[in-house]
């Protein structure tokens, strides 16, 4: 987390041509609702992230993906275009870049909030997390 944009990083394979196309759909998920490897399948999750910033990336194997909900070309939807190559990336697992306006401290300030609510007994459903 920096003053410019809030970074999460996953270690995973990184995404497939399904994924990425999911990502910009709704309803188009790649994962199984009966999968209890994977929350999620509605793809409502990730719109989430523009209440932290109009402009999302994600960068996943070879796929860069910037949003712009600001774009005002009048489609109704908001269309990925190519993110410019994120600098100390070394290209492994899925990075996910939450650019913060300027004046971004009520949103950062919002997440910070939000996460010092999480109760500690929520770690007790997180089946998939790992030390």
């Amino acid at each position: 987390v920096t003053p410019a944009a809030i970074r999460f990083f996953n270690n995973e394979a990184g995404f497939s041509e399904a994924n990425a196309l999911a990502l910009c759909s709704i309803g188009r998920s790649t994962k199984r609702a009966d999968d209890p490897r994977y929350i999620g399948n509605k793809g409502i999750g990730w719109k989430s992230v523009f209440k932290i910033t109009p402009r999302p990336q994600v960068h996943s194997r070879g796929f860069r993906l910037a949003f712009d909900a600001t774009d005002a070309s009048g489609l109704g939807y908001i269309v990925p275009r190519p993110a410019e190559p994120l600098t100390g990336w070394d290209g492994r697992g899925t990075v996910v870049v939450l650019p913060l306006e300027a004046g971004g401290g009520a949103a950062l300030r919002e997440l910070r909030v939000a996460l010092s609510d999480l109760r500690p007994s929520l770690l007790l459903f997180l089946r998939q997390l790992r030390s």
